[in-house]
Parts: structure tokens; C-alpha cells; sequence
């Protein structure tokens, strides 16, 4: 679950209890937000690249080889972008109060490469 901007993981508070009775959840803060690190420069902060994977490397510090991911504002973008990018791991993903952007050249995002 991804939260928005300016939020932080809190924001899926009232749905966490409803789905950890069926599925396994990982509520990370953003980069930058809540008790994540940050650079401290703004521009600085990172790529959508970037932030798709610090979410690769949440779900394999958690041992998850497919996930879903469900984002909330800004985060619905992460999502996208993950499972654009990373098909293999993102299988399925919701994106929540806003609409879907079209597809955007791939210039725009770097791969995210893993070892092996």
C-alpha cells in the first residue's frame, strides 16, 4: 500500500485492519516522508525510478517475489510505474482517487535492474 502526497502510511489506518485479515501488507513511508530518510535537497529526492525501487527493495527485504500494490494519490503513479517496469513482481495493481495517466514513453523512467 502507497500512500500520497503529503501523507504517510497512516493513511491507509482504517483500511489495514479490514484487509490483514486476508492478505499480507506492507505500509512503507515514501522517501522523504514520515520516518523514511530524505536527502534534504528536494531535487535530490529522487526519480519515480527511484521510488519504484525502494518498493523492489521493501518487498525483497520482506521476501515477496509477486505483490499487488495499491496506491493513494501520488502513490497510484509509484504503482503504475512499478508494474510497468517491473511486470515480474507487480502483478496487479489499484489505483485510488485519481484516474489513470496514458502510457508515457520510456524515456522517462530509468529500468530498475536486479542482480542475477
Amino acid at each position: 500500500m502507497v500512500h500520497g502526497w503529503p501523507s504517510m502510511w497512516a493513511t491507509w489506518i482504517k483500511q489495514i485492519p479490514y484487509f490483514e485479515k486476508t492478505y499480507h501488507l506492507l505500509v512503507p513511508d515514501q522517501r522523504g516522508f514520515g520516518s523514511s530518510s530524505h536527502p534534504g535537497d528536494v531535487q535530490a529526492s529522487g526519480t519515480i525510478g527511484d521510488m519504484v525501487g525502494d518498493m523492489v527493495c521493501v518487498l525483497e527485504h520482506a521476501g515477496v517475489q509477486k505483490a499487488t500494490c495499491v496506491g493513494h494519490d501520488w502513490g497510484s503513479q509509484v504503482c503504475w510505474e512499478a508494474a510497468r517496469m517491473r511486470p515480474d513482481l507487480f502483478e496487479a495493481v489499484a489505483g485510488i482517487t485519481v484516474p489513470v495517466s496514458m502510457r508515457r514513453p520510456s524515456y522517462f523512467v530509468r529500468p530498475i535492474l536486479t542482480p542475477g
